[in-house]
């Protein structure tokens, strides 16, 4: 992508003084704090530090203590417990924290992750039923149910009690549960509202920690264990893009932390065979875009109680088969990713009027439908378009879709409010949504999201801008720069990766293509006696553009990285947009 425009902020050179003065940063790491609207120089050693000491109290979710008493209660009462999880990362994670503190107590608990494609998110009528037979008495919910509106009044009248915790946005009614436990619901209190559902049944976990400590200093017992946990944590927050900020920026980096030293065997073989650098720090990256697919894929391709059980195990035969079936599974989805790609880009040459429209909608009968959310992603970013992706089966009245945009005006789960009269189920994210529909009712949602989509959003919102956090000049960067900017650490959702810009330099070696599967560039810049090398990862698209005016001086966007592999560091700029001065 080439950015039509480049956006650089103004300077505030007082308070930029200050901060550098107060924190004794770099002007340019004070920079980088105003533009994330950090002023304040006590919040800035905090976001600049984050400790486990700036975690919000429990206490403050609503209904925590009345599910704390519940479950008090069926424990001494030897009730039947079972652990409800949603099939992705956050949720298996959030299971996960609750199993371990049932067993750190001595109480065996049951668990269930329901099937993606055959059963869907969230509770069912169906499971319901069969928790019945089994014998339950009570249901704890994880990263789902605040929508379960039917099944937990199904629960009740059946005799089982339900504790909801969850993170999604809440519906008009919610369901009759015993507690439900969601910062974001309309009365809640709680400070900050964007937390993961791991991190909510983590919540959940800690005060049963505390009650069972008769104290809010939890006792030496559960102490490992709340530090654990924090590790399944920072893994549901990454994975699942909430915005790295206030919390969760807090939970992501002491979780990334302590996840290096975890004790867990699952998690610990799960780093060790997946880790990309050596024996270098884990990065979000790192959980993003190799260890969280290997656990989603479970989910898309076989079955996610599978990653459960690695998450819990303590028999290294078994978790080392895990893994093996993770990696082929994740092959597997890569496999089915690919080919769905190329089917709807074929679809969109016949079917879409991209050149005229502001989103994109496509289904194919036979689509897999634990790849849909992947394949919309890749192209809303390709397209720079809101996309909507459905699967339909020909002897299944019901198909099932899923909405991505990297369209900031596109609320994903409040553009499906505009066509909720065609669906039979939905919800999700502002980034991510999905849905069940009728076959018979997809035309119709066709052409009401396509009038939506046309009505509100505007060009404007479809202009590619990159956001430039400072202009600096080559010879200012060094290794304490770029180990002071990576305090900033660790990036994502509402923190993104600082970009620098430069003006007025050459290239002076490359470009060159790259990579396994000829999708990097590389070149060599200099300005000033100055030299550093430019990678451009999946940018070789670039290569033409930037070759023919090579020649002329340049300024250039990057992101600043310390590449380590295996003990040797160096300097790299990562490309993220070039403009060449008389082109």
């Amino acid at each position: 992508m080439l950015y039509e425009k480049w956006i650089i902020p103004e300077t505030d050179a007082d308070l930029q003084a200050e901060l550098s003065y107060q924190l004794k940063i770099s002007p340019v790491t004070a920079q980088l704090l105003v533009n994330r609207k950090i002023s304040d120089p006590s919040a800035a050693k905090v976001f600049l530090n984050p400790s486990i000491e700036h975690i919000i109290d429990p206490a403050c979710l609503a209904d925590i203590q009345t599910a704390v008493h519940r479950i008090n209660h069926a424990i001494k009462n030897s009730e039947n417990i079972l652990v409800f999880g949603d099939y992705d990362v956050d949720g298996i994670t959030g299971t996960a924290i609750l199993v371990s503190f049932f067993r750190l107590t001595g109480k065996t608990v049951r668990t269930y992750i329901p099937h993606r494609l055959t059963e869907g998110y969230g509770l069912s009528v169906k499971a319901i039923e069969k928790f019945k037979n089994d014998n339950i008495n009570l249901i704890i919910t994880v990263d789902c149910g605040v929508t379960n509106v039917k099944e937990i009044a199904l629960a009740k009248k059946l005799g089982i009690d339900v504790i909801v915790t969850d993170h999604h946005e809440p519906a008009e009614e919610l369901p009759d549960a015993i507690a439900i436990v969601n910062p974001k619901l309309r009365d809640s209190k709680y400070p900050f509202r964007n937390v993961s559902g791991a991190t909510v049944a983590f919540k959940l976990a800690w005060a049963l920690a505390q009650d069972f400590s008769a104290s809010k200093k939890i006792s030496s017992v559960f102490q490992d264990f709340i530090l654990e946990s924090m590790c399944f944590a920072a893994l549901g927050t990454i994975a699942d893009v909430v915005p790295l900020i206030d919390e969760n920026r807090t939970i992501a980096t002491v979780g990334l932390q302590l996840l290096d030293k975890t004790a867990n065997k699952g998690l610990k073989s799960l780093i060790a065979k997946n880790r990309r650098n050596g024996n270098g720090r884990l990065t979000p990256r790192d959980v993003a875009f190799i260890i969280a697919p290997r656990i989603n894929a479970m989910g898309r391709m076989r079955t996610a109680d599978i990653c459960l059980e690695l998450l819990l195990s303590n028999h290294q035969e078994k978790i080392d088969e895990i893994l093996g079936l993770m990696e082929k599974s994740n092959k597997e989805r890569q496999k089915k990713e690919a080919e769905i790609i190329i089917e709807a880009e074929l679809k969109l040459k016949t079917e879409e009027d991209i050149e005229n429209e502001n989103i994109i909608i496509l289904s194919g009968q036979g689509w897999h439908q634990g790849v849909i959310g992947i394949v919309a992603a890749k192209l809303s970013e390709k397209y720079f378009m809101p996309v909507i992706i459905i699967s339909t089966d020909k002897d299944n009245e019901f198909a099932k879709g899923t909405v991505r945009s990297c369209i900031k005006a596109w609320h994903a789960t409040k553009s499906l409010d505009t066509v909720k009269e065609c669906l039979a189920n939905y919800g999700g994210h502002e980034s991510a949504a999905g849905f069940v529909i009728a076959r018979d009712e997809i035309p119709k949602l066709k052409k009401k999201l396509h009038e939506y989509a046309n009505t509100s959003l505007t060009d404007d919102d479809f202009s590619t801008r990159l956001f430039i956090d400072a202009e600096i000049l080559l010879p200012s960067i060094n290794y304490m720069l770029a180990r002071e900017v990576d305090k900033l650490s660790p990036y994502g959702s509402g923190n993104p990766v600082p970009v620098f810009a430069s003006s007025g330099v050459n290239i002076v070696k490359g470009p060159d293509i790259q990579g396994q599967k000829n999708d990097t560039i590389a070149f060599k810049i200099s300005q000033n006696n100055t030299t550093l090398p430019v990678v451009g990862f999946f940018k070789a698209h670039m290569y033409d553009y930037i070759n023919a005016h090579k020649d002329q001086p340049c300024s250039i966007a990057y992101e600043l990285n310390i590449n380590s592999y295996f003990g040797s560091e160096t300097i790299q700029l990562i490309l993220k947009d070039i403009k060449f001065d008389n082109s």
